[in-house]
């Protein structure tokens, strides 16, 4: 919206998007007499509901510029309501799916107990979905895109139909054809997350293929985990039988960790910018905390595998020992959901921003980010982000930006930047105004307590600069 520095609005119309460029927006504003302007814009993605904002100020005639405000970090954090609703639906997928897998291909109920156990474990994943859902739709309010709450429904939906087919009289539907729908509907739900994921919104297919992968392989493991728990572990009473039944599901366990392991790495090299990433930003903290927990899962199941199994499969007394290490695993994959709802509910490094140009280099320490909001030649706005660690760098001496053209004998220009917020500083002017073979930047920052020295390089090719 555009206002006055008193506050009062002046733009009633539509904001649409521009068709030049596809992180533009534009709205149709009256008259404007002479004064100073500030717009203000949010914007949330209809794919994966992350919200971003901003705000620059603007002259007409000869007035003063007026004071841009404090706005915060251009993505802002989760609340704890979206993250509570991510990590509950993450838990109902894994519990639904992986259930399903588990007692169709390891160990089919063959008791009463074991039915109505695994009743019970279908209900709260369906309804963990159904909550999970509700708590997501809340968070966002009616902010919420139409296409992101379709999705987000249809989670609640594959709970519902997971829950529904308990109900379903034997004469109509087999057990073995209702855990088919029951496995089908957590492959659903794990589909729509996906299509309101970070591997969405990067609109690559392939991406997108790795995250489901993704997605199925940790359901599978982690729900089955919970249903050998849950319903099979209280029903098998002789030693070699529970071995032989860890041994089968180890094997499964095996094979998720190996495509956790091959999706989970092309993932964040897609995501990441540079390795310090890790711990250098919030998406990349949670990351590594999701690392940590999942070797720690690659650890208790090898010690089933390797240790508790074949000792129960030898006649051993060891049902104490693996009981110990499946409830470790459980509690961790509680872990793992909360690390992936802080996940996908920050903006990967790679993903932060819609600028036409975003680039980081990191150079003793320091972490620098330079911005474009278009790359047509011509009069640009140049933001220049800057921290340590995760720590903002505040009140600089001195921020500046200098480009020479390669192919044109113009010399060095610079720019200047100021302070708009804690790390984030900003320029203007049109330093890439003409069209050249390449270009190179130089991003340098003088402060009292450090100096590196040319952080940063770019090029500029020939017409519109893409990255």
């Amino acid at each position: 919206m555009l206002l006055q520095p008193s506050g009062e609005r002046k733009n009633t119309a539509k904001v649409e998007s521009a068709g030049d460029e596809s992180n533009t927006l534009r709205t149709a504003v009256p008259d404007l007499p002479e004064g100073g302007y500030l717009v203000s814009w949010t914007a949330r993605s209809a794919v994966d509901g992350h919200e971003t904002k901003g705000a620059f100020a603007f002259v007409v005639g000869n007035a003063p510029l007026p004071t841009i405000p404090d706005i915060g970090p251009s993505a802002p954090p989760p609340n704890a309501l979206e993250l509570a609703g991510r990590a509950l639906t993450f838990a109902g997928i894994a519990t639904i799916l992986g259930a399903g897998f588990f007692l169709l291909f390891i160990h089919p109920p063959t008791t009463d107990g074991e039915r109505r156990r695994e009743r019970r474990l279908v209900i709260v994943g369906g309804a963990l979905l159904v909550v999970g859902s509700a708590v997501l739709i809340a968070a966002y309010g009616l902010s919420l895109p139409a296409r992101l709450a379709t999705f987000i429904g249809l989670r609640a939906v594959a709970g519902l139909v997971a829950v529904g087919v308990l109900f379903v009289p034997a004469r109509v539907l087999s057990e073995a054809s209702r855990r088919e729908v029951i496995a089908f509907a957590g492959l659903a739900a794990g589909l729509w997350a996906t299509l309101v994921s970070h591997a969405a919104a990067s609109g690559d297919i392939k991406i997108m293929a790795l995250d489901f992968v993704h997605v199925v392989a940790i359901s599978v493991w982690s729900g089955g985990l919970l249903a050998f728990l849950v319903v099979a572990f209280p029903a098998v009473r002789e030693e070699r039988a529970l071995g032989a039944m860890a041994w089968r599901f180890s094997l499964t366990a095996l094979t998720c960790v190996a495509v956790l392991v091959t999706t989970g790495t092309l993932q964040s090299l897609d995501r990441l910018v540079i390795l310090e990433d890790l711990y250098e930003t919030p998406y990349g903290i949670a990351l590594l905390a999701k690392i940590v927990m999942l070797i720690g899962l690659v650890g208790l199941g090898a010690l089933n595998l390797l240790v508790w199994g074949p000792r129960l499969r030898r006649g051993v007394a060891a049902r104490t020992g693996l009981l110990r290490g499946t409830m470790t695993e459980t509690a961790l994959f509680a872990g793992v959901f909360v690390a992936t709802s802080f996940l996908t509910a920050l903006a990967p490094p790679r993903y932060a921003s819609a600028a036409a140009f975003d680039e980081t280099q990191r150079v003793d320490g320091v972490r620098v980010e330079l911005l474009m909001p278009t790359t047509n030649p011509g009069r640009n706005r140049y933001v220049v982000r800057v921290y340590q660690g995760l720590v903002p760098v505040t009140n600089a001496e001195k921020v500046s930006l200098r480009y020479t053209m390669v192919e044109h004998d113009m010399g060095e220009q610079e720019l200047v930047a100021q302070q708009r917020a804690p790390g984030e500083y900003v320029a203007e002017g049109s330093p890439t105004a003409m069209f050249g073979r390449s270009s190179r930047s130089c991003v340098s920052l003088h402060a009292s307590t450090f100096a590196p020295s040319s952080p940063f390089r770019s090029r500029t090719p020939r017409g519109r600069r893409r990255r």
